[in-house]
C-alpha cells in the first residue's frame, strides 16, 4: 500500500490545496488519485474553501473538477469530537458556568441545526441537504468500531517500517547574503535545521547534500558536497561535509535547481519518493539569469513519468518567495515559509514530514 503512495504531506489540507491549483491549471488526474479526508473537507474543496496552511481558509469559486467521496463498502470511522470541561484551580467559576452553558446548547435542536449548517452530522447524523449536495455525501454511515488504543500505537509505531523511503538531495544556498548578520548566522541557523531534520530519516532512505553559489561568471559551487546515498552509508559524510560549507557569493538559484531536479530524475526510482528540499534566503542573482517560465516547464515535464518533488523553503525575510512558491507548485510539490528565521528548525521539521 505504502508503494503507491506519490508523497506525504503534514495534513490533508495541504494535499487539497495542491489539488485545487491542479484543478485551476487544468491538469487535477495527474495530481491526485486518491487522498482519505474527512467529510467536512470534501465539503469545503467542492464549494472552493481550501488552506495552505491548514489553519487559514480561503473562499474561491467552486472547483471545474469536485472531489467524488468513496466510502468503503464494510464501514467508515467516525471522527468524535468530544468536549469536556477541565477541573484545575485555574479554571474560574464563571468560566465554568459559561462552559455548562455552551455544552448544554451544543446538544439543543438550535445547536445542532449550526453543526448542520458547518458541514458535519449531527449527533442522530442528520445533514444539512445543501451541504450533503455539495459535499456528496450518502445519507447514511456504517460506523466502524474504533481499534484498540494498543492497535492504535503499534500502527504508529511501524509507521517508520512500512513507509515508502525517501530519496532526498538537502539544496542548500550558500550565497553571501547567508552569512551577512552578526551572530548566529542564517547559514549556521539552516545547518543546524539540516543537522535535526537528518533524525527523520532511517538507515534505508537515501540523503545528499548540494549547495549553490557562483563567484562572477564561474562555475555554480560547490556543487554536489555528499552524493546521494543510503543514510546508513553517508551520514557521517554528508554530516561532517555539511559543517564545512562556507559562503561564496552569487546566488545561481534557477541554474541550481534545474541542474539538480534533472540529475534526480536521471536516477529516479519509482521505489522511493524522489525529491529535493531547496532552502534559499534570496532570490535568482547572477551573471547567467535564466528563465523561471523555462525551469518550471522542465519540472513540469519531468513530474509526468520521473517526478522529482522540489519542496521549498523561504529563508528570511528577502527570500523570493513568489519564485519559490512556483517553483514548488510546478514540480507539485510544497512551498514552506521560514521568512522569520527563528522558525526555520521547525518549518524544516514540518517538511521532512512529507517523505
Amino acid at each position: 500500500m505504502e508503494l503507491g503512495t506519490s508523497h506525504y504531506m503534514a495534513t490533508p489540507e495541504h494535499f487539497l490545496w495542491h489539488t485545487r491549483e491542479a484543478d485551476d491549471a487544468g491538469n487535477v488526474a495527474e495530481f491526485l488519485s486518491a487522498v482519505i479526508v474527512d467529510e467536512k473537507s470534501v465539503w469545503d474543496y467542492n464549494r472552493g474553501v481550501v488552506s495552505e496552511d491548514g489553519l487559514t481558509k480561503q473562499s474561491g469559486p467552486a472547483p471545474k473538477e469536485p472531489l467524488r467521496p468513496i466510502y468503503p463498502i464494510d464501514g467508515v470511522h467516525v471522527a468524535d469530537n468530544p468536549a469536556v470541561i477541565l477541573d484545575g484551580e485555574w479554571v474560574g467559576n464563571q468560566q465554568r458556568l459559561a462552559a455548562e452553558d455552551f455544552l448544554a446548547f451544543a446538544v439543543t435542536e438550535q445547536g445542532q441545526q449550526v453543526v448542520k449548517a458547518s458541514g458535519y452530522r449531527t449527533i442522530q447524523g442528520d445533514l444539512d441537504a445543501g451541504v450533503a449536495g455539495t459535499g456528496r455525501y450518502p445519507g447514511t454511515l456504517q460506523p466502524l468500531p474504533l481499534p484498540k488504543s494498543e492497535i492504535l500505537t503499534a500502527m504508529q509505531d511501524s509507521f517508520p517500517e512500512v513507509r515508502k523511503r525517501a530519496r532526498a538531495l538537502f539544496l542548500l544556498d550558500v550565497s553571501e547574503s547567508m552569512v551577512q548578520e552578526p551572530g548566529l548566522t542564517k547559514l549556521q541557523r539552516a545547518k543546524d535545521a539540516v543537522l535535526k531534520a537528518l533524525d527523520h530519516f532511517v538507515g534505508e532512505d537515501e540523503i545528499g547534500l548540494a549547495a549553490f553559489s557562483q563567484v562572477g561568471d564561474g562555475p555554480l559551487t560547490p556543487g554536489i558536497v555528499s552524493p546521494v546515498a543510503p543514510l546508513s552509508t553517508n551520514k557521517e559524510d554528508l554530516i561532517a561535509k555539511l559543517n564545512d560549507l562556507k559562503a561564496v557569493d552569487a546566488t545561481p538559484l534557477f541554474e541550481a535547481v534545474g541542474r539538480f531536479a534533472g540529475d534526480q530524475a536521471k536516477e529516479y526510482k519509482d521505489t522511493f519518493i524522489n525529491t529535493i528540499v531547496l532552502l534559499s534566503d534570496g532570490k535568482n542573482d547572477t551573471t547567467h539569469p535564466g528563465d523561471l517560465g523555462g525551469l518550471s516547464e522542465q519540472l513540469s515535464h519531468q513530474n509526468h513519468s520521473t517526478p522529482v518533488l522540489v519542496f521549498t523553503l523561504a529563508y528570511g525575510p528577502d527570500a523570493d518567495v513568489p519564485t519559490l512558491k512556483e517553483i514548488a507548485r510546478a514540480s507539485g510539490a510544497h512551498y514552506y515559509d521560514a521568512t522569520d528565521p527563528s522558525r526555520l528548525e521547525g518549518v524544516l521539521g514540518e517538511l521532512v514530514t512529507s517523505f
